[in-house]
């Protein structure tokens, strides 16, 4: 069994996901279904992107909060208006 004692990562990573914002852990549900929907990989969102897969990989796995400029791009990505992909995440929330 794996340990969650202060300080190990997966404490950390449990400490990011409960103090992210609903509408972050939306956005990242958001964006995978988008691209899973599309069948697009993770490389290929990043580089219509223009950022990395790893920051792609991130943000669906809901470990890092997206900017809005990040967000933005991603929203692009997929050919769709960052405002638009907000409100379905806010529907989520």
């Amino acid at each position: 069994m794996k340990s969650w004692r202060k300080g190990s990562k997966r404490w950390e990573r449990h400490l990011r996901q409960e103090l992210a914002a609903p509408i972050c852990i939306a956005l990242g549900k958001v964006f995978r279904e988008l691209r899973l929907k599309r069948r697009l990989s993770m490389y290929a969102v990043a580089k219509l992107a223009g950022v990395s897969r790893e920051m792609v990989r991130r943000v669906e796995c809901r470990l890092s909060k997206p900017t809005v400029d990040m967000a933005a791009r991603m929203s692009s990505a997929f050919g769709l208006r960052l405002t638009r992909v907000v409100a379905n995440a806010e529907r989520r929330c």
